[in-house]
């Protein structure tokens, strides 16, 4: 956040028509897949909880359990939310974790992250919490007195370790994510400090690292939260395999550049997924509450998700507290919701977190962007198409590698605020739509299987054989894959071959396999469960 800003990088696109737009085909193929979500969100940094009290349940409300034709209207189900870590003691941090409190009250598997603005004034060069206004320093500091003395870093870790300790103690939730530090290549007038890349990765690899996972913390930093999305401040952290194991996400501002696409060689080094998440954006121009600005923000979610792979979307404040477009609510810390809430919304309450982005036709005619994510444990499909244009325009959805009855639009445009819609059949695998004005429109669907996903493995315990019969878990506790999903096989050597859960179990019953077993060998079946449509590889031994 800043108090003031020269950059307008974003675009809303308006395309006018006499008549609805020819329909144009849009493929979702279920067998393509990218990123997972973690989810979208914003800000209560510095906002009231009794203000917020109000709000709650069209915040972050979670009714996604719900049959898509039972969820309701206008409720956004934001899943981040993004606090403040204060620089002024644990005595304060109580009242950013009110906020936080609030939202698990509505959703206890919301992702709460905490970002510092600066350090205690003791640790720093200026001893002032506030820096000197001088603005962007492209990430190199120099001498500017807003730093902290490198000999309070192991302080500072202890410092910032004791926040997400408080949060899981007292306050009763596990950060998801703690942020070394908000935009550290910006020199404001209030709260801030400055951080080198090379900063960031000392830091990181000698003193917080260590320091949160001694604690039971880990992989739980992220950094660097640039305000112009500045990928050098985090590429030498996330080129040192000693520092990068400790990072979980890089968040990125949309200020002064951006959006980037994460290199892969970031999860490489670290040895794990490393996320990318867009953690804050708003502009600072006249107040503007209107479509206009909803759709601005919806292309840029569209955008940051789908051209450059990020894993969640955050705006900045929730209350804006000025008199701009800072914030989902407002200006001026009013609570009148702004379109920018609800074109959000169209993306928040049904991609919950642990939906994966799928294959889509991403411009089917000008004007008009789709993009479209599926969840194999909850089966459901989300297609979201944001349509720019001053007319109506027509699409044909095609699912590929879904099984898809009904589905039900949610619109969000110049008179509506995530409404659902009369459900359309699906016949073929196909419908129809035709998208009003200036509107984003979410299609929300059950579906019963999508194409298999890369196969899993695991090792269940054998049963004695019985005959000829052979059986694995029969009867017996459910056991789970490596991919999360539950399962109870039973397998008959002699009759056929089942799966409790209704799939078909594919293999070579022949003799030679069967003498092969019997001296304790192994061998392997493949099956695919039509709910999920997974492919499992069952291996055991056989005992006799």
């Amino acid at each position: 956040m800043r108090s003031k800003i020269v950059f307008n990088l974003f675009f809303s696109l308006a395309f006018v028509s006499a008549s609805p737009l020819f329909a144009q085909t849009v493929t979702v193929n279920s067998g393509t897949t990218y990123q997972t979500i973690s989810g979208f969100g914003a800000a209560s940094v510095w906002d009231s909880s009794s203000t917020l009290s109000s709000l709650a349940v069209t915040l972050w409300h979670d009714d996604s359990a719900s049959a898509p034709a039972n969820q309701v209207n206008g409720q956004v189900g934001l899943s981040i939310n993004r606090i403040l870590i204060d620089e002024s003691g644990n005595s304060n941090w109580g009242t950013e974790a009110a906020a936080a409190t609030l939202a698990l009250a509505q959703n206890p598997n919301m992702r709460i992250f905490g970002t510092s603005w600066s350090p205690p004034a003791k640790w720093k060069n200026n001893n002032n919490t506030s820096g000197n206004n001088t603005g962007n320093d492209s990430g190199n500091p120099g001498s500017n007195s807003n730093q902290m003395n490198h000999s309070n870093w192991a302080a500072y870790a202890t410092y910032q370790t004791a926040w997400a300790t408080a949060m899981k103690n007292t306050y009763h939730f596990t950060p998801y994510a703690l942020s070394v530090q908000n935009e550290p290549d910006y020199d404001t007038s209030y709260q801030s400090c400055l951080w080198s890349a090379s900063d960031f990765d000392s830091y990181i690899k000698s003193n917080l690292g260590p320091t949160l996972a001694a604690a039971g913390f880990n992989p739980i930093i992220m950094m660097p939260e640039s305000f112009a999305d500045n990928l050098n401040l985090s590429a030498t952290t996330m080129g040192d395999s000693a520092a990068a194991t400790f990072v979980r996400c890089i968040g990125m501002h949309l200020y002064g550049g951006g959006p980037s696409t994460i290199p892969a060689s970031y999860s490489t080094t670290a040895g794990h997924t490393v996320e990318s998440w867009e953690t804050e954006i708003s502009d600072f121009s006249t107040p503007d509450s209107s479509m206009t600005s909803g759709l601005k923000y919806a292309n840029q979610i569209h955008n940051c998700i789908v051209d450059h792979n990020f894993n969640a979307y955050c705006y900045w404040w929730i209350l804006n507290l000025n008199n701009d477009n800072e914030g989902l609510y407002g200006p001026s810390n009013s609570t009148t919701p702004t379109k920018r809430l609800f074109c959000e919304g169209n993306f928040s309450k049904f991609i919950r977190p642990g939906f994966v982005r799928i294959g889509c036709t991403e411009v089917p005619s000008a004007g008009v962007s789709v993009s479209a994510y599926y969840s194999s444990s909850t089966n459901k499909v989300v297609v979201v198409a944001i349509n720019n244009n001053g007319s109506a325009s027509n699409v044909n959805v095609n699912f590929g590698g879904l099984t898809v009855t009904t589905v039900y639009p949610w619109i969000t445009d110049s008179s509506r605020n995530l409404v659902q819609q009369t459900s359309v059949a699906v016949s073929g695998g196909a419908f129809s739509y035709s998208l009003p004005s200036q509107s984003v429109v979410s299609f929300v669907a059950s579906t019963t299987g999508g194409t298999p996903v890369p196969t899993a493995t695991f090792t269940p315990t054998p049963t004695p054989v019985v005959q000829s019969t052979w059986r694995v878990n029969a009867g017996g506790p459910a056991y789970t894959d490596s991919m999360g999903n539950t399962w109870v096989a039973d397998v008959n050597y002699s009759g056929g071959s089942t799966v409790a859960s209704g799939g078909t179990i594919t293999g070579t019953n022949d003799s030679t396999l069967y003498d092969t077993q019997r001296y304790g060998s192994s061998f392997s079946y493949s099956f695919s469960v039509p709910a999920g449509n997974y492919q499992v590889t069952l291996k055991f031994a056989e005992t006799y």
